[in-house]
């Protein structure tokens, strides 16, 4: 399985509380693990040739489930279950997609499905400013399947 491979950037809220369970009340940007080329070890071994794998892309519900998991692991409150987050896809084409929700909640299958084809990015809020909850409640991923339907 894939481990949350992400560059992080950490961003400015509101409010600067050092406390903030390590993420000092800024928000974390999650670039998302991309596996492009790959040398496929055991084909090769098979075919005497080099062969690749399929490209795969990490995507925001997978990296909220890993991140929970450490969070299991660890205890340390960065990534507990009802921090808020917001998912990307394809940011800057027409298709773009947004959802917000917690961890939790942005880690469910549902929400791939939402987000469709990569790539997705992840932040993973700190302190939010009143604008910022005012975007995040409005992306909501269930205001966005109510939406929907």
């Amino acid at each position: 399985d894939d481990v949350v491979a992400c560059l992080c950037a950490s961003f400015p809220g509101d409010n600067d509380d050092s406390n903030d369970h390590g993420h000092g009340g800024l928000h974390t940007l999650c670039l998302l693990d991309i596996k492009v080329r790959e040398l496929s070890y055991e084909a090769m071994i098979r075919t005497g040739r080099p062969v690749y794998d399929p490209p795969r892309f990490m995507t925001a519900p997978c990296a909220a489930r890993q991140l929970l998991e450490i969070e299991a692991r660890r205890g340390d409150g960065a990534c507990a279950p009802d921090r808020p987050a917001v998912a990307m896809a394809r940011v800057g084409a027409k298709d773009q997609v947004i959802v917000s929700g917690t961890l939790e909640r942005l880690a469910r299958d549902d929400v791939e499905a939402i987000l469709g084809d990569p790539l997705h990015s992840l932040v993973v809020c700190g302190e939010l400013h009143h604008v910022e909850k005012t975007f995040y409640e409005h992306f909501h991923v269930d205001k966005h399947i109510a939406r929907e339907t």
